[in-house]
């Protein structure tokens, strides 16, 4: 769940400087085959998310997977630098 938090206006709080990341509860049998999270899809929040065992990244839910949201690496070469 997605939990917003108003501030710097009228009779709210001051925009708070020091946010500390949230730790994700990962439980992974002693098999290592299944786990289990409490992670949110990062895309509509309200299923939970895809995660990889073979390298440990959370992938969009299996839903939004199919309408075609991916986790990607964008490659940051140019166009000349590819063809070498």
């Amino acid at each position: 769940m997605q939990h917003i938090h108003y501030c710097n206006g009228p009779d709210l709080p001051d925009f708070p400087d020091d946010v500390q990341p949230k730790d994700v509860n990962i439980w992974l049998h002693d098999s290592g085959m299944v786990a289990t999270h409490d992670y949110a899809c990062p895309v509509c929040r309200s299923e939970s998310a895809v995660l990889s065992l073979h390298n440990g990244l959370f992938q969009p839910c299996w839903e939004c997977q199919d309408k075609g949201y991916r986790l990607i690496k964008k490659d940051q070469r140019k166009w000349w630098q590819k063809l070498l």
